[in-house]
Order: structure tokens, then sequence, then C-alpha cells
């Protein structure tokens, strides 16, 4: 009981860990000054976005504001998306595709609700470059009561926005090393672990640099671990030298590559290569994973989709306990931290899998000698006029096509060159879907 006690004492000072920040941005939202944007930055996994959900959670509690409304961005900022999203939570209705018009319309509601007396806090998270706040309904000047939060790894985004308006933003840095110490030896569930193990374990710890997903994601993966797996982990992490800042995407990749090693289930790792497929910063529908998997024959000796369900949400118990996958907001969905999906794409996966976010970025097509090798493909059709003539994936077996307007038709032979075609999906695309052209994939079902 003392040391469940003494576990839920830690999660509490993990969570606020930078006590200081924390209050220094909670006042300022609450107070009626000046300050009309805050910002948090700093690298990825120092935990920005689990800060930010604190904030939240307390802002709600309190009622500070009338409404709370929260974005994920991206590294792709789309501001159509974006100010959709926004007028959705605050019950605006916008027109279609109209940048300046929905700007408008966003800033004359907002206007409204501070005349009102009601007190507005957006949460932009996860911004990768520059957004420009007039996109979304603000000038240099924003409705009394209304206050804007960001989280950015990007400081020189985040500075071109300051200069809009009046704001503070505060850098994050990692953990303390007391801090780090007594969390990593809690997680591990050795705090009282031998000198040789606790020499190795301190170790680890250093090659860390106080990174609060490296840490919690490697000390999961060693919690009842032999002496022989945490010198493999210390081997794995030596070639790393902390004294360049840059080096800690590098130790988070080493830890995450080390973590799915010690994965003890074959369902834990194939569901988890899975869900790398899957855009940043997306809610990945349970249901989903279980059709990919099962059409992919990924869970051997199934006898049944309702048992490929069960096996499904198991592993995704295990990859969230592993601190693989993080749990979402939304209902039946998981999600998967940027670090950790591109870890997946570059280490694991590599020329296997290809998420095609930006379809006009030719860069991140899959390349002529590579594409022989893929096999599991997702198509972001946005902004798509006409589908690419030389299209051709031979030994693809997973294609999930999405989010195409009405300018675009697939042709009636789009799978002429996708014989091996196991599984495909079909979401949000404004024209249908020739049936007929599925008769040249003898793979599908």
């Amino acid at each position: 009981m003392r040391l469940k006690r003494r576990r839920m004492m830690l999660q509490e000072m993990i969570a606020l860990y930078q006590t200081v920040l924390f209050n220094d941005v909670l006042e300022l939202l609450e107070a009626d000054n000046e300050t009309q944007m805050l910002g948090l930055w700093g690298m990825g996994g120092v935990g920005k976005t689990t800060m930010m959900e604190d904030i939240e959670k307390v802002v709600k509690k309190r009622r500070m504001f009338k409404w709370v409304v929260r974005k994920t961005i991206g590294t792709k900022y789309e501001p159509i998306a974006t100010q959709k999203a926004i007028a959705k939570q605050v019950g605006v209705t916008l027109g279609e595709e109209d940048i300046e018009e929905n700007a408008i319309r966003l800033g004359n509601s907002f206007e409204g609700m501070s005349k009102n007396g009601e007190k507005i806090l957006v949460i932009l998270d996860d911004v990768w470059e520059e957004i420009k706040l007039k996109d979304i309904g603000l000038t240099s000047h924003f409705p009394k009561g209304f206050k804007l939060l960001v989280t950015s790894r990007n400081e020189k985004g985040l500075t071109k926005m300051n200069a809009e308006t009046k704001a503070k933003v505060f850098k994050m840095v990692g953990i303390e090393e007391a801090e780090a110490n007594s969390f990593f030896w809690e997680t591990v569930g050795l705090s009282d672990a031998d000198g040789e193990l606790r020499k190795i374990g301190e170790d680890i710890l250093k090659k860390c640099g106080g990174l609060p997903i490296a840490i919690k994601t490697i000390a999961k993966a060693l919690k009842n671990e032999e002496k022989d797996a945490w010198e493999v982990a210390q081997k794995n992490l030596q070639h790393h030298n902390l004294k360049d800042i840059d080096d800690l995407d590098g130790v988070a990749y080493t830890v995450f590559h080390i973590s799915y090693e010690y994965l003890k289930k074959d369902d834990d790792k194939a569901i988890f290569v899975l869900c790398g497929l899957f855009q940043d910063d997306f809610d990945i529908p349970l249901e989903e994973l279980v059709r990919f998997g099962w059409g992919l024959q990924l869970f051997m000796k199934a006898c049944s989709l309702d048992e490929a369900r069960k096996r499904t949400k198991t592993s995704i118990h295990n990859l969230i306990r592993a601190n693989l996958l993080t749990e979402s907001y939304t209902i039946e969905c998981v999600r998967m931290h940027d670090l950790a999906r591109a870890f997946v794409l570059d280490d694991i996966s590599k020329f296997k899998q290809a998420s095609i976010v930006n379809p006009s970025d030719m860069s991140k097509w899959p390349t002529q000698d590579t594409r022989e090798s893929c096999e599991r493909i997702l198509l972001t059709c946005k902004g798509m006029s006409e589908f690419p003539e030389d299209f051709y994936f031979p030994n693809v077996l997973l294609l999930k096509i999405m989010d195409g307007d009405r300018l675009l038709k697939l042709p009636e032979d789009f799978h002429k060159r996708m014989e091996k075609l196991k599984v495909i999906a079909y979401d949000k695309m404004q024209n249908p879907l020739f049936l007929a052209s599925l008769q040249c994939s003898s793979s599908l079902p």
C-alpha cells in the first residue's frame, strides 16, 4: 500500500514536473491581462502535449473559460481544416473553401462571444510551422477574454506568431536528474536494485538526457527483465553523444527500438508497425486495425473476426502499457507519438510502408527503386485533380485512399498493376470507386 501511494505521488510529480512553468502558464490564462497568446516550445518528446493536457484539465475543472477549443495541427498546417475544426467546437457554420470568408465569420463569432462576456481558450497543439492568426479570425488585438495556447517544437515559427500579438513563450526542457532517477527506478519497480544493476540503470538514464518519453519507454521495457537485457540496452545506447542536443532524437529512436524488440508477442509487434502507417496526430480506429490485420492475415490461427478483435485490443493494451502507443480522447481509438511513428517508417518498415499525406510533394513518394518492395500505402488525396498515371506498386497488399474531392476521379483500371492487393480502404472520397476495377486484383476477398 505504501509503495502504491509512493507511485501515485511520483506520477503526480512527473505530470507537473515543471511546476513553476505549469503554474505560470495557468496564472496567465486565468488573469485578465495583456498576455493574449502563450507558447510552449521544446524538442519532441519533452512533454509539451502532456503539460498542455494537464493545463486543459485544470482550466475545465475551474471553469475558467466558457469555450475550450483544441486542435492538433501536426507537420502539415491546413488552414481550412483548422478553421472548420475550431468552428465546429464553438457552433459556428462556415462556408466551403474560402479561407478569408471563413476567417471573417470566425472573427465575428469571437467578437460576439466576447461582448456577451464569454471567455474563450483556443489550444493549437503540435504546431510545426508558422500559423497566420488572421486565418482563424484573429487580429493583433484579440477580443476581450480570448486566449491562445500553442505548443511547438519550432521556436522560429512561434516567434513569427508572437510578432503579431502580445505573447509569452516558455521553453520546456528535460526533467531534472533527481526526478528522472526516481521516476525511472519506480517505473521499473526496483527502487532497491543491487549495486551492479543500479550502475547499469544509472548509465542508461544518463543517455536519456532527461527526455520524459525516453525515460518512461526504456523503464517500461526493462521492467521484469534480467540483467542481460539491461546490458544489451546499455550497449545500444552507448554511441549517442548527448553534448549534441539534436542527438536526443536518436536516443528516442534507440529506446523505441529496444522497447519494440522486447515485446513478447508477434501480435503486438505487428499492430505497432501497422499503426505507423497512419498520419501524424491521427486517431487510429481500433476497428480499422482489426480489419486491416484480418485482411493481411496478421492474426495466425485466428478463427473469426471476433477473435481477431480481442487479440487486437489485447495488443493495444500491451503497447500502451509499453508507452509505444498512447490513449486517444476519441472512443475506440489510439494514437502514436510522432517520434514512434518516424521510428517505424524509418527503421522497421523502411520501403515497405508509405504514408503520403501531401501527394504534390514527390519527395514523399516511394522512389522507382523501392516501389516493388512497398506493401502498404496510405494516400491522402486532398488537392489532387487527377490520379498519377504511373501509380505502379506490384506488391502492395494494403491500400488506404482518403480525403479526395469532387475533382478527383480514379481510373477504371486503377488496380491493374496491384494483383496482390488484399485490403483496400476508401475513406471520405467524394467520387465512387469503380467496382469493376477490383476484378483486376485477384487477392481481394
